[in-house]
This record gives C-alpha cells, sequence and structure tokens, in this order.
C-alpha cells in the first residue's frame, strides 16, 4: 500500500463520527498487527492472551480478531506449502 493509499484510509477514518468505527476501520486495514495477535496468541511463554483480551486491547470484536488471525495462519500455511 502506497503511502498516499494509507494517508487517505486514516484521513476518512478520522472523519467516521465514532471513535469506535475509527479503529475497526484502521484495523481493517493495517492498524492490528497479525503478526503481534499470532505472537501473543500461541508463541508467547506462559499465559495465552484470549481473543477476548486483544479485542478489548485493540477496540475490536473477538471475531474480529479471530479473523485477522485466520488470515494470518492461512497465509502461514501457504508460505510452508509452496
Amino acid at each position: 500500500m502506497s503511502f498516499t493509499a494509507a494517508a487517505t484510509l486514516v484521513i476518512r477514518a478520522a472523519q467516521s463520527p465514532s471513535a469506535r468505527w475509527r479503529k475497526m476501520r484502521l484495523v481493517g486495514y493495517h492498524g492490528v498487527s497479525s503478526r503481534a495477535i499470532i505472537q501473543r496468541r500461541w508463541l508467547q511463554d506462559g499465559e495465552k492472551a484470549t481473543l477476548q483480551e486483544l479485542a478489548d486491547e485493540y477496540g475490536v470484536s473477538a471475531e474480529r480478531i479471530r479473523q485477522i488471525e485466520a488470515n494470518a495462519m492461512k497465509k502461514m500455511r501457504a508460505l510452508f506449502v509452496a
């Protein structure tokens, strides 16, 4: 994604009336690091983060965190198969 496209997304999200909606729009594009989700859900020593804990932290639903996680796992599987 180019800088201009990313800046446009941020500007559009900032103009949204709801702070929650703004977070959700940013997260949908690149606000939540799928890498961070995978690390905290699967690679941490000790207690793993739950979907709800991550959802609360990022201000989105647990379902959205699950979707991001599923997409990241799909991409990783594709890399190992290729």
